[in-house]
């Protein structure tokens, strides 16, 4: 048994599914079920439960579940901890306008406060979040709260409370309104984001939406920034969280929803971080950063 198995055990647990595990450990099916079948032979019981359909944990594997995932943070603790300085940094970052204008503008500040440290980017997906937190693939990720509910080894700092946007074209009847309420969107064709991927508030919202004024308008787009182009090329309106929007593009109108829907955006990161690197000072850095970001994009 070692701990490459376990990681491979935890992210099965995770997905259900196989070739969904195999795609975000960057390995073969097979390979994935093989460290499986071996760390079932090792541990002389069936963690899994496969059919045709479905992939469960067993009642030995449940128990191991929690077993295994102790293993694996305590095993993170001591990689910090052998750190003397703490040099290696990977910020993940989700495709949005804010991370991609932001982003630049933290590494260099980064880079000037620590020339020393070796800071990777990653851009990480809404599914993958808290795996990438858990076995080391990256150090802070910048997201909504909801992104990091569910697992107690991680913690969250907002950065700011975030309301929802209309984004309509030049051309949309709607662009001079000063603000808009949902039950005003009636007659507006809609883009909204990937349904599949939605976080607990989105959800909330969408369901909102769809009780106030039916969905008979409403089409989806699997990111923000395809999202953009449905508001560009075919005169539809989007709704965004305000952080993730691009306000220095004027060929669009920004109008705030009258709602109390609203998210938080900040950074997830594990535990155990605060044992290699001084996160209040990366903490007053980042908040230094975004304010300075906030200031010339709003």
């Amino acid at each position: 048994m070692n701990i490459e198995q376990l990681k491979i055990f935890l992210t099965v647990a995770n997905t259900s599914n196989f070739s969904v595990s195999a795609n975000k450990l960057n390995m073969s099916q097979s390979t994935v079920s093989k460290q499986i079948k071996e760390l079932e032979n090792y541990l002389d019981c069936r963690l899994f439960q496969r059919t045709t359909r479905s992939v469960s944990l067993t009642p030995e594997g449940k128990y191991f579940f929690g077993i295994a995932k102790n293993i694996v943070h305590s095993m993170d603790i001591a990689r910090l901890n052998l750190k003397k300085n703490g040099k290696e940094f990977t910020l993940g970052y989700l495709n949005t306008y804010a991370d991609k204008i932001f982003m630049p503008q933290l590494i260099k500040a980064i880079h000037k406060k620590f020339p020393t440290w070796d800071i990777h980017v990653k851009e990480v997906f809404l599914d993958d979040i808290l795996n990438g937190l858990i076995h080391g693939n990256t150090s802070i990720v910048f997201g909504e709260e909801d992104c990091f509910e569910g697992e107690k080894h991680v913690k969250f700092y907002p950065l700011t409370k975030s309301n929802y946007y209309l984004i309509t074209s030049s051309k949309s009847f709607v662009r001079n309104y000063k603000s808009i309420k949902i039950s005003d969107l009636k007659n507006v064709p809609l883009i909204l984001g990937n349904i599949r991927n939605y976080l607990q508030t989105e959800q909330h919202l969408h369901d909102k939406i769809i009780d106030e004024i039916g969905r008979s308008n409403i089409e989806y787009a699997d990111d923000m920034m395809i999202m953009t182009l449905f508001i560009k090329a075919e005169n539809k309106c989007g709704i965004l969280p305000e952080y993730g929007i691009d306000k220095t593009d004027k060929s669009l109108n920004y109008i705030p929803i009258e709602s109390d829907i609203y998210t938080t955006f900040g950074f997830g990161y594990l535990d155990t971080l605060p044992l290699s690197i001084n996160l209040d000072t990366v903490t007053n850095l980042i908040k230094q950063v975004y304010k300075n970001y906030l200031q010339v994009c709003y």
